[in-house]
């Protein structure tokens, strides 16, 4: 910087980064100052308190965030062995428990917080009965809906014995809570799929079997829509909403009937 005043000049460096101030009285200079620093000092002074609140939102969302999977449940089920009775020419075939009376499954909370308020609702597709129709090519049972007020109805009649079900297309069970899983203590808590279930796996394994000892070749891998919707809050109130789809896989498919197990698969 080159300053010339009252008829003398001076030669200065300029600092790299600097505000210049030149004060002057009666036309001549009396001081040069340089403000090195000071802007950048300002900026940081205004932005301190942002990045102070960006930090302290971050630490409120991971607590946040810790407390939500702290108290979070997580509902699952144990797979059931089953069996498939359909050698019994005046019953209908029903799906029975392979080691015990019951059919229930074991519910598993394996999240980390209790589970509360849980209702779990059967649900079966009116799809499932006109697929039993198309594979019953021989018109062994009929199959009728009914309706009874605000709920539906299935009957299901065997023509040769005459032997007849009526089953519901929904079916609730409430629960008031479940308690986190511990792997040293038994589950506390089980449900039972209702008896239209039982009955469609039932069937469709017999009529499944009799088109096998036709000779046809078929996919033993079922379609069938029955499905488990479950709700149930943490203990801040907070609502899940989960669904399960029934898979039943064969282990053995014969004359006397089938072994297998089936499992609810989240979706």
């Amino acid at each position: 910087m080159l300053l010339i005043s009252n008829g003398k000049a001076k030669l200065g460096a300029l600092p790299p980064h600097a505000e210049r101030r030149i004060k002057t009285h009666d036309g001549q200079v009396r001081r040069v100052n340089f403000d090195e620093g000071e802007r950048v000092l300002n900026n940081i002074i205004i932005i301190a308190p942002l990045l102070t609140s960006l930090v302290a939102l971050g630490t409120l969302w991971n607590v946040s965030r810790q407390r939500i999977i702290s108290n979070r449940p997580d509902i699952h089920f144990k797979p059931k062995d089953i069996i498939i009775k359909f050698d019994e020419k005046d019953k209908l075939p029903y799906v029975e428990s392979k080691n015990d009376d019951s059919l229930e499954s074991a519910i598993f909370n394996i999240g980390l917080g209790t589970a509360k308020n849980i209702k779990a609702k059967w649900v079966i597709d009116e799809k499932n009965f006109d697929k039993l129709k198309e594979f019953d090519d021989k018109d062994e049972y009929i199959f009728e809906k009914i309706s009874g007020g605000d709920r539906m109805f299935y009957s299901i009649k065997k023509i040769r014995s005459n032997e007849e079900a009526m089953v519901r297309l929904s079916y609730t069970h409430d629960f008031d809570f479940i308690l986190p899983y511990k792997t040293n203590e038994e589950p506390e808590e089980f449900l039972e799929p209702s008896a239209s279930i039982r009955y469609i796996y039932g069937i469709y394994s017999e009529l499944l079997f009799n088109r096998l000892e036709e000779g046809q070749d078929l996919d033993l891998e079922e379609d069938f829509n029955c499905r488990l919707e479950i709700s149930y809050q943490d203990i801040s109130g907070k609502k899940y909403n989960d669904i399960f789809k029934m898979k039943l896989e064969y282990k053995h498919l014969g004359s006397h009937g089938a072994n297998a197990y089936y499992q609810l698969v989240k979706i």
